[in-house]
């Protein structure tokens, strides 16, 4: 998302762990009053085998 940004692309809603791999240009500010929970989704390209997607795949 960041890099999208950074190219001009737009803009995007981040984690706070994103400050610290800011890159030049890029300004982040916090939201105030915004209350979200932190969902995550693993995403992979169609087709793609490898042990560390196995094991992801293989979690509960």
């Amino acid at each position: 998302m960041l890099s999208l940004v950074s190219a001009g692309v737009g803009v995007s809603l981040v984690n706070g762990v994103a400050r610290w791999r800011c890159p030049d240009g890029v300004v982040l500010r916090e939201v105030e009053g915004l209350d979200l929970p932190l969902h995550l989704d693993l995403c992979w390209r169609e087709g793609a085998v490898g042990p560390a997607l196995a094991r992801f795949l293989a979690l509960p």
